[in-house]
């Protein structure tokens, strides 16, 4: 039996009381009986590799990396759209089930630009993984393979079809959490590919830069756009730097390297000094002219929908242009930083989105990856590093605003508390669509919304580190 998917190839979560009993590998489990095989395995910690998986938001079916042997059928099935029943019995490493995942990972292997050595994604790449795990030392089918351009038209997203898998991952989230609908499979058979309609460039859709697709991608087919060349030419040129941190990137810099938080703004300027930056400095300062001005457009009347998102700001002007007036149009922190700066001003941010604001106050955008790849490449032993002491990380109150939730409360506490205001926070704009769609009827009954594009907000960005998959869904908020 098979999960039924809605229109996005994502199987219906409809929780059932109901329990099955089944056998996977000889093992008795008990299990919800909306669960698939691989829902089951997982939980009762019985491994089967995946590809195209991506847990609400993608479940196509498509790699067939998941075979696993059903007993009574007479093909193997893919684990992770097979519904449990009862009495099933599962087998997951008989050497048919191991002869058909290799030979599919053979033949992805075919149609796959192999340049791993010069891949964003080298040494955290899931397809790398997966030929390490089948012990592929060799690749068979060498005779096709279709070759296309690289798109590297958007300020923010590159996307390098050579590299992809069809996994559908990327049009699996932009459809189904985005909601943004801006890539797509096309064609059929040895022609297939995944992009724009009409095989546009991303420059030319409504894409709106989150960088959720890269996420969610398992190899090197999507990256954010290269920043770091222009800070090393910067660097050449003797030119004083000023880099800009954000919170959420202080998190997984202290994360990626095993050291306190407490001491990771200290070792960031460090490194950066070392590295040639003239100053590093904190967002923290600028949040609360911010958090004035938001507080001032809610005490003016109407809705105000925060404009500290880019990309939120991006999706409403793209597809709810009649609301696009109710945005606040604050200045947002990191542009109120940068005109504070007369050097050569780099944001370090967890949003790719920003780097569509190059050109602005900015002279360059870091994402999170990039700094810790440009820590890394330097030689720089940042756990030992000593702390620069004269960085200030200007700890306040502003410093957590990127944190889901706290910039609402932040523009609450300077409101008059004699009054009721109605706050609303939003985590990913497919869950913010309903709440637009009542501010189009004329329905909203909020005095102030605050959208973070990405679910479970900024620290969640598309530019933070590529986890493992399984890691990453786990710990992922869901508001």
């Amino acid at each position: 039996m098979i999960v039924r998917n809605n229109k996005n190839g994502v199987p219906s979560m409809e929780v059932s009381q109901q329990k099955v009993q089944l056998k996977i590998d000889g093992r008795q489990l008990t299990v919800p009986s909306d669960y698939t095989i691989l829902k089951a395995a997982k939980e009762h910690g019985i491994d089967i590799p995946t590809l195209c998986f991506l847990e609400g938001a993608n479940n196509p079916g498509a790699c067939r990396i998941c075979l696993v042997e059903v007993a009574g059928a007479r093909t193997l099935q893919p684990a992770c759209v097979f519904q449990v029943r009862d009495g099933l019995e599962v087998f997951t490493k008989t050497e048919r089930v191991h002869n058909a995942r290799k030979v599919n990972l053979e033949l992805m292997l075919s149609n796959h630009d192999r340049k791993c050595l010069t891949c964003s994604r080298n040494q955290g790449c899931e397809l790398q993984a997966l030929a390490e795990k089948f012990n592929l030392t060799d690749v068979k089918y060498t005779e096709y393979r279709t070759e296309y351009k690289i798109d590297d038209e958007s300020c923010a997203i590159v996307r390098d079809n050579n590299k992809c898998v069809l996994c559908r991952r990327c049009v699996g989230y932009c459809e189904s959490v985005q909601t943004t609908y801006v890539i797509g499979a096309a064609n059929r058979g040895f022609e297939t590919s995944v992009g724009s309609a009409f095989d546009k460039s991303l420059a030319d859709e409504n894409c709106i830069m989150c960088g959720q697709c890269i996420a969610a991608c398992p190899v090197g087919a999507l990256k954010e756009k290269d920043g770091i060349a222009v800070v090393e030419e910067a660097i050449k040129q003797q030119k004083q730097m000023t880099a800009i941190i954000t919170k959420a990137v202080l998190d997984e810099v202290a994360a990626e390297f095993s050291v306190d938080k407490s001491l990771v703004f200290g070792k960031i300027s460090a490194s950066l000094k070392r590295i040639g930056f003239s100053n590093v400095v904190s967002i923290a300062s600028a949040v609360e002219k911010m958090v004035e001005g938001e507080a001032a457009k809610v005490l003016a009347g109407s809705t105000v929908i925060s404009s500290f998102c880019e990309s939120t700001n991006k999706f409403i002007r793209m597809f709810y242009e009649e609301q696009a007036g109710l945005l606040s149009n604050v200045e947002q922190p990191q542009l109120a930083r940068a005109k504070e700066l007369e050097t050569f001003t780099v944001l370090i941010s967890p949003c790719t989105a920003h780097k569509s604001q190059v050109g602005e106050e900015l002279n360059a955008v870091l994402t999170t990856r990039e700094l810790i790849k440009m820590i890394k490449n330097s030689a720089i032993n940042f756990k030992n590093i000593p702390v620069d002491e004269k960085a200030c990380d200007e700890n306040s109150e502003y410093e957590n605003y990127e944190e889901f939730g706290k910039l609402a409360e932040l523009v609450q506490a300077k409101l008059p508390a004699d009054k009721e205001f109605k706050i609303k926070t939003i985590s990913g704009t497919g869950a913010a669509r309903p709440t637009l769609d009542e501010i189009a009827q004329g329905n909203c009954e909020y005095h102030y919304i605050v959208i973070t594009a990405c679910e479970g907000g900024c620290k969640f960005g598309g530019g933070q580190r590529i986890t493992c998959l399984d890691n990453k869904l786990e710990r992922k908020c869901r508001h």
